[in-house]
């Protein structure tokens, strides 16, 4: 009896942890992809976007704690990753950074990651990076954008 007990007991635990855990779906984890260009008639411009693309990487549960008399919540988080191919199409070297930005359906930004670098002339780079979000925001995101500066 006390071993049913004991194996009941350890089963209903070890299934409540876990459940507790965030999860991403397959179907979330996946690149989107996209081929955008930049809405400009200036024909010297001196950008060529290849692609763009973001995906969820991983969720996790950041773990809360007590510093003196605050305490900080435990919060499921969500590390998502993304990626833009830009072509320098000018003669000189060129700064450039790109915002990324995830939106809802109405297309109210959720979250938004920004990465710069210097591209050479005729160079094709992907500029990558990765930033966090609360993970009940992962079934939000509807779309995908950008804004692009180059100096």
């Amino acid at each position: 009896m006390k071993i049913t007990t004991f194996l009941i007991f350890t089963f209903f635990l070890f299934c409540s942890c876990e459940n507790s855990n965030p999860q991403l779906t397959t179907k979330e984890m996946e690149w989107k992809i996209f081929n955008r260009t930049v809405d400009t008639n200036d024909p010297n411009y001196p950008l060529e976007i290849i692609e763009d693309g973001y995906k969820m990487i991983r969720a996790f549960r950041e773990e809360g704690e007590k510093i003196k008399d605050v305490e900080i919540h435990t919060n499921d988080k969500v590390e998502w990753g993304w990626r833009y191919t830009v072509k320098n199409k000018s003669n000189k070297s060129l700064k450039v950074g790109v915002t990324y930005i995830l939106k809802d359906i109405d297309y109210f930004i959720i979250t938004s990651d920004y990465e710069s670098v210097y591209i050479n002339p005729g160079e094709i780079i992907t500029i990558r990076s990765t930033s966090y979000m609360d993970f009940q925001n992962v079934t939000r995101v509807f779309y995908s954008g950008w804004t692009v500066e180059y100096f």
